[in-house]
């Protein structure tokens, strides 16, 4: 393959996959011609006399397969534990832990990376691998009929398979001082499940359960808690931020959050319950402060308060999104890269062109995209910004996504191919 050519006419590409996940752990899951297998980066197969029905990616040296009809784990030696039952269900390795399910055995047991059970877990059920100590857990509310309201005599029971929890005072409180006026509105997502964390001892952080919460991330944790509007037919989830102590980062409650990252996590402070859209975006620091980027003096921020989308700061940069409104029921985002200086690396409106996704090893992805009637668009063709704002690696890509471990997954000719951050289709 001619790595010179900027184009790679589709008749001169090797084979693609089917399918095919990221590189985790130095090792894909790839399907070529319905054949279900790993390779590494150098595009070589692994566990060649293995015919998986099913695989996951590697993390902290196993994944979950499944051969001959049984689910189990596989180390990178290619040895495969099926458990001492079926096992029905398998959550990744994380830490050192991971967490399983014996099929037609109610509870879920953590295990170490000797496989052997550390704990059962309760009624609950593990969503989300230990990220920084704690794994998330979710339970059906069992009679209480909501999750933002918990009762001062609700018991919890002692029994040493339930659940464990925090006996300190101080654990957070998600309720509210008063009960609100209407409870009657529910919506099933609302009633299905609350949420919580468990650490390595399989003890519970907080004492209330909550409507959702996601992992761990330097040092934050985003969590959220139902609202039952009276004469709106949709719950309001109110969304914050706790501690490693279960100790919310700020008083007041958001639209949305977004998890942490390089020191700035991402809320939106309104919700448009018509549109189903959020709106009025800002960081927020570790120490609870609401910042919006501030450009140098001679280029000063606009009057706008907000900004109407935000993503994540990866790799120094991030990029941010301002409403211009043409009319009423009319109008586009104007869109930013910046630094953490507030410095603009490019400028573009999404009338034009629109994030596929943030920046991830230094490289985002967007479409280009054109009109074809009134706030109609469709797609005119994928690409990839460096750190500069410049474009690079320009193909005709039917699809792209981030590189991950050095690689990234790209779609051309209708096939998937693995491109290295130097821009070259990888000849697996």
């Amino acid at each position: 393959m001619d790595s010179n050519k900027t184009y790679i006419q589709p008749d001169k590409l090797p084979k693609g996959f089917e399918s095919a996940t990221y590189f985790q752990d130095g090792l894909a899951v790839v399907v070529k011609n319905s054949r279900t297998y790993y390779i590494n980066k150098n595009g070589e197969e692994v566990f060649p006399s293995i015919s998986f029905e099913d695989a996951d990616l590697f993390s902290d040296g196993f994944a979950r397969v499944q051969v001959n009809g049984k689910m189990g784990y596989m180390n990178k030696s290619g040895e495969i534990w099926s458990g001492e039952k079926e096992i029905e269900d398998i959550l990744e390795f994380s830490e050192g832990y991971s967490f399983l399910k014996y099929k037609d055995v109610p509870q879920w047991r953590c295990i170490d990376k000797n496989l052997k059970e550390v704990f059962k877990l309760g009624k609950s059920e593990p969503v989300e691998p230990f990220s920084e100590g704690f794994a998330v857990v979710r339970r059906h509310p069992e009679g209480l009929g909501r999750t933002d309201w918990f009762s001062e005599t609700y018991k919890y029971s002692d029994d040493p398979n339930e659940d464990r929890f925090w006996e300190d005072d101080d654990s957070i409180d998600f309720v509210f001082e008063e009960e609100p006026e209407n409870d009657t509105i529910e919506n099933e997502e609302s009633s299905a499940f609350e949420y919580n964390f468990i650490d390595k001892t399989g003890r519970l952080l907080l004492k209330n359960w909550c409507h959702s919460a996601e992992s761990f991330n330097e040092g934050f944790a985003v969590v959220s808690f139902t609202l039952h509007l009276e004469g709106c037919q949709i719950d309001s989830n109110e969304y914050n931020f706790i501690n490693k102590e279960g100790k919310l980062l700020r008083k007041e409650n958001f639209a949305l959050a977004e998890s942490f990252s390089e020191g700035l996590g991402v809320v939106f402070l309104y919700r448009d319950f018509e549109f189903f859209s959020y709106h009025n975006a800002c960081f927020i620091n570790k120490d609870g402060e609401l910042l919006l980027p501030r450009k140098p003096e001679d280029e000063p921020r606009r009057d706008d308060k907000y900004y109407s989308d935000i993503k994540a700061f990866d790799g120094g940069v991030s990029c941010i999104m301002w409403d211009q409104r043409i009319s009423f029921d009319y109008g586009y985002k104007e869109c930013e890269i910046i630094d953490h200086e507030g410095k603009i690396l490019q400028t573009f409106t999404d009338y034009e062109k629109r994030l596929v996704f943030g920046y991830k090893e230094g490289y985002a992805g967007f479409v280009e995209i054109e009109e074809f009637g009134f706030y109609q668009f469709k797609v005119k063709r994928y690409y990839y910004l460096d750190k500069n704002g410049q474009e690079v690696f320009n193909r005709n890509y039917e699809s792209i996504d981030a590189f991950h471990e050095g690689l990234a997954i790209v779609q051309l000719a209708g096939s998937l191919y693995f491109m290295n951050n130097e821009g070259k289709i990888l000849d697996f």
